[in-house]
């Protein structure tokens, strides 16, 4: 088996696989990793790109020579919202990418993919990401391997719960997701102390999207989000979740306060830091 240090450009999602055995990690973990800002993906792009600066709101009404286009032959990055369509489908329309840069551009025409249609088996991972993911999963075994001495297992709590950890609740699937989207999007306010009232607001209309309910299935178990006397009310539907252990067990259906979603978010601004 390959080494993460060899020398390459990306290795392929089979490869990736393989070279992250150690952490028992699937093809759908790193797709699901993918979707939530975890883990970057990549594809190799060839052909024609439009720089997004240029575009309007309706592509077809405008003249070709107002937009800046220009051959790409190399690497690209996949935002969010196009790794997320890889966690249910094994094919997909890939429009919005970035170059190793991080500079966004629109993919305009794919010499080799009809209608810029992409295959599981065109994701990649570039070497850096890879050992970083092979060196996090380690430290958090580590870490998670003391953790079960101290807390049983068959306790799920919405503290902080690492990758690999004991199972996540679906309310604290949900928030963290919303807040590392709105933290990738530079959109700090909702996340930012005090304004609990604006991040739930984000909350909901999270819910409302069929994308992120695929990147993140856990908002399809939240019942409802809604203000009853002035006060947040979350209720939640049982869902079946997989244990450390590996077997099946139920979460329960459970009605948490706004309080329950600040605590999370106290959580998550120590482990990613709001930008100062």
């Amino acid at each position: 088996m390959k080494k993460i240090d060899t020398p390459r450009l990306y290795y392929s999602l089979e490869e990736c696989i393989k070279l992250l055995d150690k952490n028992n990690l699937s093809e759908n973990d790193i797709l699901h990793m993918a979707a939530l800002g975890k883990a970057t993906l990549h594809i190799w792009y060839k052909g024609t790109i439009m720089f997004k600066n240029f575009l309007k709101e309706n592509i077809r009404s405008q003249e070709e020579n107002n937009y800046s286009k220009k051959p790409y032959n190399g690497l690209a990055q996949l935002p969010i919202e196009e790794a997320a369509k890889f966690v249910r489908e094994k094919s997909a329309h890939i429009r919005n990418l970035k170059d190793t840069a991080g500079n966004s551009f629109v993919a305009y025409w794919a010499d080799d993919k009809e209608f810029n249609t992409f295959q599981r088996q065109d994701l990649c991972m570039v070497p850096e990401e890879v050992k970083r993911l092979d060196q996090e999963f380690s430290r958090l075994q580590k870490e998670q391997s003391v953790d079960q001495v101290k807390e049983p297992d068959n306790i799920i709590s919405d503290s902080t719960k690492k990758l690999g950890g004991a199972p996540k609740s679906c309310l604290r699937e949900a928030v963290e997701y919303t807040y590392n989207k709105l933290l990738i999007d530079s959109n700090l306010e909702p996340i930012k102390p005090r304004n609990i009232d604006q991040f739930i607001g984000e909350l909901k209309k999270m819910k409302k999207s069929a994308l992120v309910i695929s990147a993140c299935p856990a908002f399809d178990n939240i019942q409802e989000i809604k203000k009853s006397l002035g006060k947040w009310v979350i209720r939640t539907e049982d869902r079946v979740i997989i244990d450390t252990d590996k077997t099946e067990k139920i979460e329960k259906a459970k009605t948490y306060s706004t309080n329950a979603i600040s605590k999370i978010l106290t959580n998550l601004r120590k482990e990613k830091p709001l930008p100062k």
